[in-house]
């Protein structure tokens, strides 16, 4: 599996709530996107169908699940669902992969995007004055998500005896999780917080900033590149570190202008995204595949 995966790689918060001059026409894209507001691309915790093999620790991840649009108020709002979940697994060689955790996401989510039309100032008694030469476009959106996350050892994390080598536990949150961004041309920025007002165990901080950044380049009619990365600071009693991840990549767009495939390198440090490994801290490189929709 490590050389399958190998094989398929080449390789500020601007919250939306006084946005005004909103304009009648769209903003142009690269390419339009089936969701309002379009997953963080190098946030774990988005919705994705995919695998990433780590290369320091022989470890696996494996993604599956979206994230949908469901009701549609007016041209630019939504409510959606997200389900999905992120596994590890263990490579252990002839095509083994022992499932040691998984995790599980389940919310409802509220998104709105705007168009800002950004006039600049030129001299009006040139012939040359052109209103659509002297626009800037800029588009930004937020989005509130409600979810709940759980946590669960399973049996690929057995020893030799057949009991696990680690003690389950009960881990479990609810929170709300609101971003907003910022795009601009290739562009873009973002920042928000998580507030967690229900956790199992209690020792986790309830407040999670966040913020990042990203770029997309097309490169022709069916590739484009990426580039991303994402920061949170996550707290344990009282104790907060950061906790870095990031990607980049090369997609591939079907005929209908949509993203089909995406090969990635990943980078990831800090404290685990695994529920059941959450006191402890993952550090590696990792390359993999991403199915888009």
């Amino acid at each position: 599996m490590k050389r399958i995966l190998v094989l398929l790689i080449v390789i500020a918060f601007s919250m939306c709530n006084a946005l005004a001059n909103v304009p009648t026409k769209v903003a142009p894209k690269l390419w339009e996107g089936r969701l309002n507001f379009q997953p963080l691309l190098a946030n774990p915790f988005e919705g994705r169908v995919g695998a990433m093999y780590q290369f320091s620790d022989n470890k696996l991840r494996l993604d599956i699940g979206n994230s949908f649009d469901l009701i549609r108020i007016g041209n630019n709002q939504t409510i959606g669902a997200d389900f999905f979940t992120f596994t590890r697994l263990r490579s252990e060689g002839n095509f083994k992969f022992p499932v040691e955790t998984s995790d599980y996401f389940f919310g409802i989510n509220v998104t709105k995007e705007y168009s800002i039309l950004k006039q600049q100032p030129v001299d009006e008694n040139s012939e040359y004055s052109d209103p659509l030469n002297r626009s800037e476009y800029y588009k930004a959106a937020y989005r509130l998500r409600l979810a709940h996350i759980s946590s669960h050892l399973v049996d690929g994390l057995v020893d030799t005896s057949g009991l696990l080598k680690q003690h389950p536990f009960v881990y479990s949150r609810e929170f709300a999780d609101l971003i907003g961004t910022l795009e601009w041309k290739n562009l873009r920025t973002y920042a928000g917080l998580t507030f967690v007002w229900a956790t199992q165990p209690r020792d986790a901080e309830r407040l999670i900033p966040q913020l990042g950044i990203e770029y997309k380049h097309k490169l022709s009619r069916r590739f484009y590149a990426s580039l991303a990365y994402d920061f949170k600071l996550i707290g344990i009693s009282d104790k907060y570190i950061g906790t870095h991840a990031a990607q980049g990549g090369i997609s591939y767009l079907s005929e209908f202008e949509m993203p089909a495939l995406s090969l990635n390198i990943y980078g990831y440090h800090g404290r685990s995204m695994h529920g059941m490994f959450y006191k402890e801290k993952d550090s590696y490189i990792g390359t993999g595949f991403q199915f888009l929709f």
